[in-house]
């Protein structure tokens, strides 16, 4: 709740920046905001999240090759066996950050992009109860998830509503392959977590140059 109304504020922000603030020909535009999501991971255990982050737009007039940023962070929830147990035994949290290219072209108001962008994956996870059950006598369990490389190709409309605002609309599949480790004493249990995302999201950019 604390992140969406950051979020929220973030575009009244931006929404009210003056707008005698114009660019240079020389300088590509650029335009942030925020935008949600819903994302749907290939893991069996893991459940289908709707997620909030930044957003952001280069060189909106540009045509042809340009830089690309991919964020794309979600959390999911994993429910399914663990060891002799079953049920609600993990809350992990992937916070990729990535860059990369993509092409856009132009059609009236509208812009279509087709991007892929790489990186680093920072990744953290939160034990539930179904972990606990995996490791009977004791309720000292602990876990660890590795960070990972992370890949994401996309593609994204986008509606010029003015010459400020653009709307956007886009999809995408993460690919990351992080490792999930559960340890009480002697006792570890290893579950490997590559895995795909397919992510949907809509959201809206104001520029600033």
């Amino acid at each position: 709740m604390r992140m969406c109304r950051a979020a929220w504020a973030c575009l009244w922000v931006l929404a009210l920046l003056p707008s005698v603030v114009q660019a240079q020909p020389q300088v590509p535009r650029v335009a942030i905001g925020v935008a949600a999501g819903l994302v749907v991971p290939s893991e069996p255990d893991a459940s289908a999240q709707v997620g909030i982050g930044p957003l952001f737009r280069f060189g909106e007039d540009e045509r042809g090759w340009g830089p690309a940023i991919g964020l794309g962070w979600y959390a999911s929830v994993l429910d399914g066996p663990l060891g002799a147990a079953s049920g609600e035994y993990a809350r992990i949290t992937v916070r990729p950050i990535m860059a990369g290219v993509g092409y856009t072209w132009h059609v009236g108001r509208w812009s279509y992009e087709a991007a892929i962008t790489a990186g680093y994956s920072f990744n953290s996870v939160e034990v539930l109860d179904g972990a606990r059950l995996a490791f009977p006598g004791t309720s000292n369990v602990v876990a660890d998830i590795s960070n990972s490389i992370a890949v994401r190709p996309r593609l994204r409309a986008w509606y010029d509503i003015s010459d400020r605002v653009s709307w956007m609309v886009g999809t995408g599949i993460s690919v990351t392959n992080p490792e999930l480790t559960f340890r009480s004493g002697s006792t570890t249990i290893v579950k490997d977590l590559g895995r795909m995302a397919w992510q949907v999201d809509s959201g809206l950019a104001f520029r600033i140059f």
